[in-house]
């Protein structure tokens, strides 16, 4: 048997602009995804998936032929998902699963909805496994900007810049007296990703957000300040809200809180926000019916 994990990931600045080569920074999250594989040689491939949640109930099971089609699936999207998934890490390895009887088993540990890479995570794994280039993998199924896919394989905070040939990976380190004051809210609902990118689309590719929102992410690297780091998320959350012309969600959902920040993070209208708090006093969310509440400490790899 084979064992492979993989991290999460949260975008903790250049949601969306990052598509276009601004700089980003993105986090690792120490919740992830674990896979297993059995294969044992036989005349023809036969694939067997099964996939678990975080709290160990099976939600999805397939099974694949030779020519990686579905045979049965308790999901016919899902199913169809995983064979061309497969025929992706295929077309990157040919015979990578030829003449093998191989079940494969997934499990998630965060829940499925809570947005932080069940996908990212899946082509990680399958990267690892048949030692193939994830970044091509991604291109040839998900598509993105691959930030989430560096998590996954680099845990480590990190900026994250795509170029015009490649990518740009480099390590950060923010100060405690920062992060220490940092918490993650889930809000309830899961937000698609495909549709805010297609929102963002429609207003066209602008240089000067880009400019600005790589200037905002080297200056996250490198403060030593809560209040400074604040401020340089209150820029990001106004710049990104005045381009897709939509609320922050501060002003949205929270425009009563006086502990400190709120910050959207990735696709905007679900999923987890950052939240500051000077004195470390949760409860506001919790009256608002948000208690998914983590630390930095308690998320975040670091």
């Amino acid at each position: 048997m084979q064992e492979y994990f993989a991290n999460g990931k949260l975008l903790l600045s250049g949601e969306y602009v990052v598509l276009d080569g601004a700089l980003a920074i993105g986090l690792p999250t120490k919740l992830g995804q674990k896979m297993k594989v059995e294969e044992s040689g036989q005349d023809k491939t036969h694939i067997l998936w099964k996939a678990y949640l975080n709290d160990d109930s099976l939600w999805f099971e397939a099974e694949l032929n030779d020519e990686l089609d579905v045979i049965s699936s308790s999901d016919s999207i899902l199913g169809n998902n995983i064979s061309n998934i497969l025929k992706a890490v295929e077309s990157l390895k040919p015979e990578v699963f030829k003449n093998k009887r191989i079940e494969f088993t997934t499990q998630l540990e965060f829940p499925k909805d809570w947005g932080l890479g069940s996908s990212s995570t899946l082509v990680s794994l399958l990267s690892k496994y048949a030692d193939i280039d994830a970044f091509k993998l991604l291109e040839k199924t998900f598509g993105g900007s691959g930030y989430d896919i560096s998590c996954a394989m680099f845990p480590k905070p990190q900026s994250y810049q795509l170029t015009k040939k490649d990518r740009k990976v480099g390590l950060i380190q923010l100060d405690e007296s920062i992060t220490q004051h940092i918490y993650f809210v889930y809000l309830n609902e899961k937000q698609n990703s495909r549709e805010g990118i297609e929102r963002y689309r429609e207003f066209g590719k602008d240089k000067d957000l880009i400019k600005a929102i790589t200037d905002l992410s080297l200056q996250i690297k490198s403060c030593k300040s809560l209040e400074e780091f604040e401020d340089i998320l209150y820029v990001h959350e106004y710049m990104i809200s005045g381009h897709l012309e939509m609320d922050t969600v501060k002003e949205s959902l929270f425009p009563d809180y006086k502990n400190g920040m709120i910050k959207s993070l990735g696709a905007w209208g679900g999923d987890f926000v950052l939240v500051t708090s000077h004195n470390h006093d949760m409860s506001y969310f919790e009256r608002k019916g948000y208690t998914t509440m983590l630390s930095y400490a308690e998320l975040i790899v670091d």
